[in-house]
């Protein structure tokens, strides 16, 4: 198993591109990037080079999803702004080496629920085309959002996520697993993850409430981590979390962590 930082969530004391190095520096195998800044790529590119550290995952562009919008994947209207987010982060997909590229969520709004699953589906088919015109395609995930802090978004439930894992080529498409999202659908993310294993390419997590760190919240994540590696997962585990002080003065599971993985 690998740990993973978010850069969109982590570090944010420190300017973007020296959240790589801080995050190599705190232990981390590897980052996340759930918004890409808007910076050049190359810069982006030469940080994560000179800290030495993987790429784990990067979110295709969301749009307005973060201030309360619709988003972009599953929007009717907004197929052109998907194609351009896509096409950016096909290029740092390229640029970072990513192995991961996850979709997006989106919101239904006022549109018919059908008519935003049937332009999901065409973005998610025209970005699995564009994953595997690249050299070194990365895998596509897609992940269910939690009906609390979203009640509006177009993909919610993990079986329904799954099935369409399953329908697409082998291992270009997989599950985004997050802890937090499926406890806050009132699911036992450990029973969910064995449901679902099959399809599960990158597991991440955060406290409930709040989305905290380990230790601030009512989870008991250390014990999740450990029923997780005993059903066998040793993939990427990343930390996606609000910090409740610095970043590094939340750190202190990370040790403790790498010891029940290392059981597997």
């Amino acid at each position: 198993m690998k740990f993973s930082a978010s850069l969109t969530f982590m570090f944010t004391e420190l300017p973007f591109l020296d959240r790589f190095q801080a995050a190599r520096d705190a232990g981390f195998d590897g980052v996340e990037i759930q918004v890409l800044p808007d910076l050049p790529l190359a810069d982006i590119a030469r940080a994560r080079e000179a800290a030495d550290i993987t790429v784990a995952l990067i979110n295709v562009g969301m749009g307005d999803l973060l201030e309360g919008g619709l988003g972009l994947s599953g929007v009717p209207d907004r197929r052109d702004a998907y194609a351009a987010a896509l096409a950016r982060a096909m290029a740092a997909t390229e640029a970072l080496a990513v192995a991961h590229v996850h979709v997006g969520p989106s919101r239904t709004g006022s549109a018919r629920r059908e008519d935003c699953l049937a332009t999901y589906r065409d973005n998610l088919a025209r970005s699995l085309d564009a994953a595997q015109r690249l050299a070194c395609p990365p895998r596509l995930l897609i992940e269910p959002m939690n009906r609390v802090d979203m009640p509006d978004a177009l993909i919610t439930d993990i079986a329904a996520a799954a099935a369409i894992a399953q329908n697409s080529p082998e291992n270009q498409l997989g599950l985004l697993f997050d802890i937090y999202h499926e406890t806050m659908n009132g699911h036992d993310p450990v029973e969910s993850y064995r449901r679902h294993s099959a399809e599960i390419a990158h597991a991440q997590f955060s406290n409930v409430p709040g989305r905290r760190e380990p230790g601030v919240g009512e989870l008991d994540l250390s014990g999740i981590l450990a029923a997780l590696v005993a059903a066998g997962y040793d993939g990427w585990f990343g930390a996606e979390y609000k910090p409740s002080a610095t970043t590094t003065a939340t750190l202190g599971w990370l040790a403790p962590w790498r010891a029940i993985a290392a059981r597997s």
